[in-house]
């Protein structure tokens, strides 16, 4: 399984060579591929943003077709509780969408997070950050 960031998906709508390198890698993989929910707002709301934004919003739509997509759930709430209150105490502090992107991929059992988003995702506990 791979959890695939905005920072990744947005680099494949920009059709970006090491994207779709690496995706095609994890597909001959036979690798399961995921999103969340969040993942998916940020995509539309940057899709929305564009002056001619119906092309891209139909672009976020076949992800979201293409995808596994996780969604942001009670077990995903409790994980991330105990996220940003471990992070409190330690005196770190990471975004809060992405703590609920974390979150959510890891109440789901995703542990790998494709992104070039390292700097935030490394803080977070029990998140494998794969940058590319």
């Amino acid at each position: 399984m791979a959890l695939l960031d905005t920072t990744f998906l947005s680099d494949l709508l920009r059709e970006k060579r090491e994207a779709i390198d690496l995706l095609e890698q994890l597909r001959s993989e036979g690798r399961k591929l995921t999103t969340t929910t969040l993942n998916l707002a940020e995509l539309y709301s940057g899709a929305y943003r564009l002056a001619e934004s119906a092309g891209r919003v139909h672009a976020v739509e076949q992800f979201a077709e293409a995808l596994v997509l996780l969604d942001f759930d009670v077990r995903s709430a409790k994980v991330f509780g105990e996220l940003e209150a471990y992070l409190t105490r330690e005196g770190k502090s990471v975004p809060v969408k992405d703590l609920l992107i974390a979150s959510t991929g890891l109440s789901h059992g995703e542990h790998v997070v494709l992104t070039r988003n390292r700097k935030d995702f490394e803080r977070i506990p029990g998140i494998e950050v794969r940058p590319y």
